[in-house]
C-alpha cells in the first residue's frame, strides 16, 4: 500500500509541475507577442543628453541582470572640453528583443547616431580648430536639452554639416 501511495503522489508532483512550467511558458509566449520589447528578454540603450554618454541594461524575466555606463568619443571630447560634471539625464534610444532587430521609436532615437556623425565630421575635416568643435559639442548638448526630443539636435547637425565657411575653418 506504501508504494502505491507514493506513486500518488509523484504523479500529482509530476502533473502539477508540468502544469506550472506550460503556465509559464504561455505567459512568456503571449507576453513577447503582446509586447515584444517587454523585459522578460531584452536590451535597452539610453542616451545621457547632458554629457553623450551611453548606457546599455540588460533584462531577463524582468530583473536587470547588467547594467553598463560607456563614455563615446563624443562624450570624452565633451569632458575635455567642459569637465564639470552635470547629473546625468537618460533618454532611451532604442530597445531590442530576440528575434526583433528593431526597437520602437523614441523622442531621442537618433541623438547617439547625431553624436557620432558630429564626431565622423571633425575627424575627418582637419581644418577645424579647437574652439569650434568646442562651440560645436556645446552647441549640440544644448540642442538635446531645449525640447523633449532630439529633432533640434538633429537640425542642429545638419546645420553644421552644411556650413561651407566659419570664422574658425580655414
Amino acid at each position: 500500500m506504501k508504494g502505491w501511495y507514493t506513486y500518488l503522489i509523484v504523479k500529482k508532483v509530476i502533473i502539477v509541475s508540468g502544469i506550472i512550467i506550460a503556465a509559464l511558458f504561455v505567459f512568456i509566449l503571449v507576453t513577447l507577442i503582446i509586447n515584444p520589447w517587454s523585459h522578460i528578454a531584452c536590451t535597452e540603450h539610453y542616451f545621457d543628453i547632458n554629457s553623450g554618454k551611453i548606457k546599455i541594461e540588460n533584462y531577463f524575466l524582468y530583473i536587470k541582470t547588467k547594467e553598463q555606463i560607456c563614455d563615446t568619443k563624443f562624450s570624452l571630447l565633451y569632458k575635455n572640453f567642459y569637465p564639470e560634471a552635470k547629473e546625468p539625464k537618460w533618454h532611451a534610444t532604442n530597445t531590442t528583443s530576440p528575434m526583433i532587430n528593431y526597437g520602437p521609436h523614441y523622442a531621442f532615437h537618433g541623438a547617439a547616431a547625431w553624436a557620432a556623425l558630429l564626431i565622423h565630421y571633425f575627424e575627418n575635416k582637419k581644418d577645424i580648430y579647437e574652439n569650434r568643435k568646442k562651440e560645436v559639442v556645446k552647441g549640440f548638448i544644448d540642442a538635446l536639452n531645449s525640447e523633449n526630443s532630439d529633432n533640434k539636435a538633429y537640425e542642429y547637425v545638419k546645420k553644421v554639416m552644411e556650413e561651407t565657411s566659419s570664422p574658425d575653418v580655414k
